[in-house]
């Protein structure tokens, strides 16, 4: 078909830009910081729909700006509720505040999660109401903190998207998480789905299909769409963060070895425990790591236990989990 793939970069986030005789589509919309809408605005032109492979704010953020230029946003329904939220609201809130209480941690150091967490709510309701843009974090990305404005998402097209390209929903790093596929020539646009060098750090997140406040199992479907990806042969993939490449089977292979490596340590500590929570298997495993970044370990070992209840490994007590061999 003759197409072309551009790649821009916004902050450490990949956008592409691929052109082709049925026009020019956008895969993500970028992350809305300081200088980011100019910077792809001049950087790419006109686009004709920008397809956006999930709902996080550095792939969703700058929807609200290509909306208002006229151009459809597709984005899964599944990842709909995520439009606009730098900080979870309704029933997603409830889902994380529901998971510092349920996770095993100690009562001071829950109500130090929920207090920060309070502190990010407030925080972004306060920029949410001004123009300009927060300062950045600590480890930051960008230039600055980002925005996101919410927009009218659309579902995707049943039909192909400009291009021939084709639409892959595969749930795991978010419920409404999609990668496109071009089958000519064998490229994947991976999203979040597919980063080498990446450990996916499973979201205590919403799971929008089963009504209320539900946490929806991340690493179990995760590991499921990487099964999946395996099963096809690619050339070539353009994730959402670094550089395109072609060893695509070798980086899913390894993807996959990750997790199942991970998930035999949670197993392993839990058998020595003789019973444990997510956060007291944090302890045993990453105590260093526990004290400073709760909602990267805690979470991360709460889908290995996941993983682990699903292939009748473990079984949960409330809080607590235990293994059945």
């Amino acid at each position: 078909m003759g197409l072309e793939v551009e790649r821009i970069v916004l902050g450490d986030n990949s956008l592409y830009l691929v052109v082709g005789p049925e026009g020019r589509l956008l895969v993500d919309a970028g992350p809305d910081y300081a200088g980011a809408w100019d910077a792809v605005a001049e950087r790419v032109g006109e686009v004709d729909a920008v397809a956006v492979t999930h709902g996080h704010a550095d792939h969703a953020g700058l929807g609200a700006r290509w909306s208002a230029r006229g151009v459809l946003v597709f984005l899964h329904p599944l990842d709909h509720h995520l439009v606009g939220a730098l900080v979870p609201a309704g029933d997603a809130w409830r889902v994380l505040v529901k998971f510092v209480a349920g996770c095993g941690a100690p009562a001071d150091v829950a109500a130090a999660i929920l207090a920060g967490l309070e502190r990010r709510r407030a925080a972004a309701e306060r920029w949410r109401q001004v123009e300009g843009y927060p300062p950045p974090g600590p480890r930051a990305r960008h230039p600055s903190g980002l925005r996101y404005d919410p927009f009218p998402p659309r579902p995707f097209p049943e039909e192909l998207l400009p291009n021939g390209l084709e639409v892959r929903h595969l749930p795991g790093h978010t419920p409404g998480t999609v990668v496109l596929v071009e089958p000519q020539e064998g490229w994947l646009f991976s999203g979040d789905q597919l980063v080498p060098g990446y450990t996916p750090t499973p979201g205590i997140q919403l799971d929008p299909t089963a009504g209320g406040a539900v946490r929806f199992r991340s690493l179990p479907r995760f590991l499921d769409a990487l099964l999946e990806l395996r099963r096809a042969t690619f050339a070539r993939c353009f994730p959402g963060h670094g550089e395109p490449f072609s060893n695509v089977a070798d980086a899913l292979d390894a993807a996959i070895a990750g997790i199942e490596s991970r998930t035999e340590r949670v197993l392993a500590e839990l058998r020595r425990a003789g019973r444990g929570t997510a956060y007291s298997l944090a302890a045993r495993a990453y105590p260093r790591a526990l004290e400073r970044r709760f909602w990267q370990v805690v979470p991360a070992i709460q889908g290995h236990l996941d993983l682990l209840e699903e292939r009748g490994l473990v079984r949960s007590e409330g809080s607590w989990y235990v293994p059945t061999r």
